[in-house]
């Protein structure tokens, strides 16, 4: 009975936690709980944190291979399109700190700013500054990277350049016709076992050869899927015509002239157009004009100089170019050496004339939108009996005034570096308006760069935290 009432006792003590004890273990859930939550906390801040730095970084990286692949001119158009404010390109320098002047010794630097999106993700921008600066590779020996010489040189292949080489024996052609249309030679006269005979060689002294080249530009409208759009295109014609005169009797051969096409690219224009309709359909974002490949690099014109036609005072051969809509290319006159070096006539003559409408240079000379390379310019280093460049001369003529002629003889030295004139002051003056130089010149700019990207959180550009800097060398 005693042990019944015992357990029975024992089964109805129900007695609870004490207020002190349910603080205590209150007190001791917050001490684990409170740090696992700040855990938690912190892990969600550190991988908001990481997974903004990496998408910074992707646009970094993406920015870093953006200027690795393309040029300063191709990267300045691009990042202008997508609203970037560039800086600059004038060489002059930039304003960094936007107070509206150029910074004291920027000269030369590039940069960048605006806002991007990480490709992959869609919510959010960033801002993103972009500095470029070569003075890191200018030493004031100037043997640094960017203070040495580079040949500039072109790329004559492809589809943007127009070529044209002369027949070699078109003027025996045109000798032989002048000998027998205009002085009455008879076929037993002109014919001879030699290269020529006296009869046909006695008419080289007083023909003249004149080769035109027209350099032309207009629109083609195209379809890229979504309406016409309107792309530029060029067309290069050139003709040559041999013009006798003895003071008694003319002549010209051929006598209506002779046109040659030799370039035009509406074709390949419409092409890309059509190529680009098929591969983008419809989308504009896609199929835009610059896309479409457009634009005359450089024309060469190849000559063969007609040493036995040199006379004292007289250009035996004629060069005009003829660009009344100023567009932009290199000319390249290309002087055909003799096999023979004793051809080499010391009295020889070119006469080169470029032509352009340029009324805005009635405030004075600027460069010419075609310039000339040319090793008429300069003597055969190989044959010291060249001294036909001492004779030639160069001509500019505006074509919106007949004030604006500038006309000389002028030539570079031996080394091809420095404009001599050895006639009157306008000879030089045409060589530095048309930017003369040689086939493949030398040039001088800032070729390497050191490139700094700072991604910001937007609204925040140059505050001097970036998420994301990133540092690198690129070329031009």
């Amino acid at each position: 009975m005693c042990d019944r009432a015992s357990n029975e006792k024992r089964q109805l003590n129900n007695e609870g936690f004490s207020l002190v004890e349910l603080l205590i273990a209150i007190v001791i859930l917050a001490i684990i709980v409170v740090p696992l939550l700040h855990s938690f906390v912190t892990s969600a801040r550190t991988n908001a944190k990481a997974r903004n730095t990496m998408r910074a970084t992707a646009i970094a990286e993406d920015v870093m291979e953006n200027f690795e692949a393309y040029s300063l001119e191709e990267l300045e158009k691009s990042y202008k399109a997508q609203g970037f404010t560039v800086q600059g390109s004038d060489g002059t320098g930039v304003d960094a700190d936007g107070d509206g002047t150029i910074d004291p010794g920027t000269a030369g630097e590039w940069l960048f700013s605006g806002s991007l999106a990480e490709n992959s993700v869609t919510s959010g921008q960033y801002d993103v500054v972009i500095r470029l600066n070569p003075s890191s590779y200018h030493q004031t020996d100037l043997k640094g990277i960017n203070d040495k010489q580079l040949v500039d040189l072109q790329n004559l292949s492809g589809t943007t350049n127009a070529v044209y080489q002369e027949n070699g024996g078109e003027a025996l052609e045109a000798y032989y016709y002048f000998a027998k249309t205009v002085l009455g030679k008879t076929a037993s006269e002109l014919k001879d076992d030699t290269v020529a005979s006296a009869a046909v060689m006695a008419v080289v002294p007083y023909v003249t050869k004149t080769v035109t080249i027209d350099i032309n530009s207009s629109h083609v409208s195209v379809d890229l899927g979504y309406g016409d759009m309107e792309v530029p295109t060029y067309l290069v014609t050139a003709s040559t015509r041999y013009q006798y005169d003895d003071g008694t009797k003319t002549g010209s051969y051929p006598q209506h002239g002779s046109n040659h096409v030799i370039f035009s690219n509406e074709k390949d224009v419409k092409e890309q157009a059509d190529t680009i309709k098929k591969t983008w359909g419809t989308d504009p974002a896609k199929a835009t004009d610059s896309r479409v490949e457009s634009k005359l690099a450089n024309i060469v014109f190849c000559i063969y100089p007609r040493y036995e036609s040199a006379v004292v005072n007289k250009a035996a051969d004629q060069v005009i170019v003829h660009n009344p809509k100023n567009v932009s290319t290199n000319f390249f006159l290309v002087r055909q050496q003799p096999k023979d070096a004793s051809l080499w006539n010391s009295a020889y003559q070119m006469a080169f004339e470029l032509q352009e409408f340029w009324p805005g240079w009635a405030a004075g000379p600027q460069n010419s939108a075609c310039r000339l390379r040319s090793n008429f310019l300069v003597a055969d280093p190989d044959n010291s009996m060249d001294f036909s460049y001492q004779h030639n001369k160069y001509t500019f003529r505006n074509l919106s005034t007949a004030m604006m002629t500038y006309e000389g003889e002028g030539y570079l030295n031996i080394t091809g570096q420095e404009k001599i004139p050895s006639g009157t002051a306008g000879g030089a003056t045409a060589l530095t308006i048309m930017d003369a130089d040689t086939l493949t010149p030398d040039e001088n700019y800032d070729r390497l760069y050191d490139i700094t990207v700072e991604v910001y959180e937007p609204g925040r550009p140059g505050d001097g935290h970036p998420i994301m800097s990133m540092t690198g060398t690129v070329t031009r």
